[in-house]
């Protein structure tokens, strides 16, 4: 749980224009409780599986969202040899039991964006590439793209077998990565 907990994290929109993203939507479904996060730029679908317990309430079947802090102050308690972590829910709050510390907050009301949908079913193309060429690209490019938008932009060329990640800045310059590919699959490249 905490685990998942910090991959979702980075998503949660610190805007509270949209209170909805400030905060990590939750939801149990046939023992699989799904912890999911966006900025509306991002989104992190994470999968908690061989949860005990169900959804009693019917909050827990339609979802909800909890706080950010929440959240993070629960996987601060949890620790690495914490056995179970206790979820409740009840009306407009929900309460966690971390072996003995209790920890209680609102929700957040609002409804969460329907994020299924937007999220392919199957893909028709596939790259494979070394994760340490990849990790070395994104962090040099993120380093220089943190100047403006954060942006990166990934470029995929068939010919040359590999991807390139371009990031900009007006102030910096630019930066190009190279990363070769080892096996494509589709007709979209």
């Amino acid at each position: 749980f905490k685990i998942a907990l910090q991959k979702v994290f980075y998503a949660v929109s610190v805007n509270t224009i949209r209170p909805e993203l400030t905060g990590v939507y939750c939801w149990l479904t046939d023992g699989v409780l799904k912890l999911v996060a966006t900025d509306s730029f991002r989104l992190v679908e994470e999968k908690v599986v061989g949860v005990q317990g169900e959804a009693q309430e019917e909050d827990m079947t339609k979802g909800i969202i909890i706080p950010l802090g929440t959240l993070q102050e629960v996987a601060r308690i949890i620790a690495p040899e914490t056995k179970e972590v206790q979820l409740i829910t009840h009306e407009n709050q929900v309460f966690f039991n971390i072996e003995g510390v209790e920890v209680t907050s609102r929700l957040i009301n609002g409804k969460f964006p329907d994020y299924e949908q937007i999220i392919p079913a199957s893909f028709s193309d596939s790259l494979e590439f070394q994760k340490n060429d990849l990790q070395r690209a994104l962090k040099i490019s993120a380093g220089l793209s943190s100047y403006t938008s954060g942006e990166v932009a990934l470029i995929c060329d068939k010919e040359k077998q590999e991807i390139r990640l371009v990031s900009r800045s007006h102030d910096v310059g630019e930066n190009i990565n190279g990363i070769a590919f080892e096996n494509i699959r589709g007709e979209k490249t």
